[in-house]
């Protein structure tokens, strides 16, 4: 079964790192990067036969193209380019 999808995301990150000020006490500084985002097109191949393996969950095959990037790589600038990811399975 293949499905195609239209889909945007959005997420922030974080990252922990010492108080310069106070490096005696190991206290971490927690530091929140700002909104990215992306956007773009989407493939699913779902395999629900697998022959002899019966019982095993489907198997689905994910291929992504993010058209837009909010913030794009540090060594690119276009906002609007080619880009794919391939994964395994669906996340819902």
């Amino acid at each position: 079964h293949l499905d195609a999808y239209l889909f945007g995301d959005a997420g922030l990150m974080s990252r922990s790192r010492l108080n310069p000020a106070n490096i005696s006490q190991m206290n971490p500084v927690n530091e929140w990067s700002k909104i990215r985002m992306d956007a773009g097109v989407g493939f699913a191949l779902t395999l629900k036969k697998f022959g002899p393996l019966e019982k095993v969950e489907p198997f689905t095959i994910r291929f992504d193209m993010p058209f837009f990037l909010s913030a794009p790589p540090a060594a690119k600038s276009d906002f609007l380019a080619w880009r794919w990811v391939v994964g395994i399975g669906r996340s819902f």
